[in-house]
């Protein structure tokens, strides 16, 4: 296969479908240069807004200084909780007998299992 090694065939250009109307063809050129000087300009413009917005301070404008400080420690409001200490223990000792409850329950589950199993 000598394809790769041989030199591609030049071909002419087939002129004489070439518009060689010169007056449309700069009118083109110009229309595409002026787009394109449009385009710079309006590019340069956003780039100068954008270092304007840039270069303003906002110093003073916003604080967001929370990674700075400590936040304030509030002091609880104990005037407000309810210090009755048999009522606390009572609704303690009602937890415990549910959580005993729940806990003897998935035994006897596991020990049913386990008897079904063997």
């Amino acid at each position: 296969n000598k394809s790769h090694e041989k030199k591609p065939k030049k071909q002419a250009a087939d002129t004489s479908k070439w518009d060689n109307d010169w007056d449309k063809i700069n009118k083109k050129r110009e229309e595409i240069k002026a787009i394109k000087e449009k385009k710079r300009l309006a590019k340069l413009e956003k780039e100068n807004d954008l270092k304007k917005r840039n270069s303003q301070s906002t110093k003073g404008k916003y604080s967001n200084k929370s990674h700075e400080k400590k936040p304030k420690k509030q002091a609880a409001d104990t005037s407000k909780w309810d210090n009755d200490w048999d009522k606390i223990n009572k609704k303690r000792e009602e937890i415990k007998a549910i959580k005993e409850k729940k806990r003897l329950a998935k035994l006897e589950k596991e020990n049913d299992l386990k008897k079904r199993n063997s």
